[in-house]
């Protein structure tokens, strides 16, 4: 088996079965998929155990976040003897073709550990990402007009549509599961390239992401993406963690403040939990005393 897929599902069987259901359309791949459902209702396990596509389905109990959800579809293939595995959110749309064209550029250069393509979001063209610990805003733009190599160094790949060699997670481990949700793909890229692999993106395929624009995407990933860094910090950044410490709480502080004055006090309320929480090693799953918290905001409001 050369490719295995990974889906996990989190509360949305709909649209997990319309990306098994475009999977098995392929016809080049034959990848083996593997769906993870990441303790939704019992509705939407339902509705992916009595799927007719032909798919591998692991339940867990409860949530056990991006990183925890996605190593156990990692393990099963593993296990199946996949030589490359792809993790692939189900909001994301990738071509068969596009598939193809990564595994072409990953068998041609045995240093490539992962791969990915473009990402269009919104009409904008992303070429993966930069160092989190550095930089906010790690998303970088992709210039069509602009002469560059078909395959680009980069510091991550994003998850979204994610491909790497299984060789590479028997070197390095799993994905950390302590970041839960965010964090843990920008880790994961970091530790391989210290190990000799490249992180890159092939420029000549995109993926489109369809993201929403959902209560948990303004609240709960700025909670996330703020806190994890504090957690990468301390990992990645050995001879400036102290310093850039700092930046992460002078940066969670003001724009806690401008949001506040915009009159968002859940986002607001969210980024100084944030601030909290990395600074007092508070990692893993929050989500349960993260709504409480908001929700107190908008009890607040009315």
């Amino acid at each position: 088996m050369v490719l295995a897929i990974v889906l996990l599902n989190w509360e949305q069987a709909y649209q997990a079965l319309e990306t098994i259901k475009r999977l098995s359309y392929w016809k080049r791949l034959n990848p083996l998929i593997i769906v993870v459902d990441n303790g939704s209702s019992d509705t939407y396990r339902s509705l992916l155990q009595n799927a007719s596509y032909g798919h591998h389905l692991i339940l867990n109990s409860y949530n056990r976040g991006f990183a925890g959800g996605n190593n156990d579809g990692i393990s099963l293939a593993i296990t199946k003897g996949s030589s490359k595995i792809l993790l692939l959110n189900i909001d994301a749309d990738v071509t068969e073709e596009c598939v193809v064209h990564l595994i072409s550029c990953m068998e041609k250069k045995p240093e490539l550990g992962v791969i990915g393509p473009l990402l269009e979001v919104e009409g904008k063209i992303f070429a993966g990402g930069r160092d989190i610990g550095l930089y906010s805003d790690t998303q970088v733009i992709f210039n069509r007009n602009k002469q560059v190599s078909k395959i680009l160094p980069v510091d991550y790949v994003p998850g979204t549509v994610f491909l790497a060699r299984t060789e590479v997670f028997k070197d390095t481990g799993l994905l950390a599961e302590d970041y839960f949700f965010s964090g843990e793909i920008a880790d994961f890229c970091h530790k391989i390239k210290k190990g000799g692999y490249i992180c890159a993106i092939c420029t000549k395929c995109t993926a489109i992401h369809k993201t929403e624009k959902s209560f948990l995407r303004k609240t709960l990933y700025p909670y996330y993406s703020l806190r994890n860094r504090f957690l990468y910090v301390q990992r990645n950044a050995r001879y400036f963690s102290a310093l850039l410490t700092g930046k992460w709480v002078i940066s969670g502080m003001v724009y806690s403040a401008f949001a506040y004055l915009r009159g968002d006090r859940p986002l607001s309320r969210s980024l100084r939990l944030a601030v909290k929480d990395g600074l007092t090693g508070r990692f893993g799953d929050q989500h349960q005393r993260f709504l409480a918290k908001i929700c107190e905001d908008y009890s607040e409001m009315k």
